[in-house]
């Protein structure tokens, strides 16, 4: 059974953070369940094919630079930031 690190590093660089389709949807159908309800504070989606399309997305490249833990019942990377370990400006 993967744990909550588990998932989490695989939300960040292997759905998040991979920009092949077909690679990031493999991702997203390892990890999520078909029904997959995903919301952060801009978005909400849900089913894979929204989740890919919200993952598509431009972004910086992450790296954590900490660990993952939980806040309320919810999991959350404590500290994110830009490959190398910078926080994105």
């Amino acid at each position: 059974m993967a744990t909550i690190e588990d998932l989490m590093h695989a939300n960040l660089f292997e759905v998040f953070g991979e920009r092949d389709a077909d690679t990031r949807m493999a991702a997203i159908r390892r990890t999520y369940a078909d029904v997959v309800h995903f919301s952060d504070p801009d978005d909400a989606v849900t089913g894979h094919e929204a989740l890919s399309a919200k993952a598509r997305q431009p972004r910086l490249p992450w790296a954590s630079i900490g660990p993952t833990g939980l806040a309320r019942s919810r999991t959350r990377a404590r500290r994110i930031g830009a490959e190398g370990g910078q926080r994105p400006a």
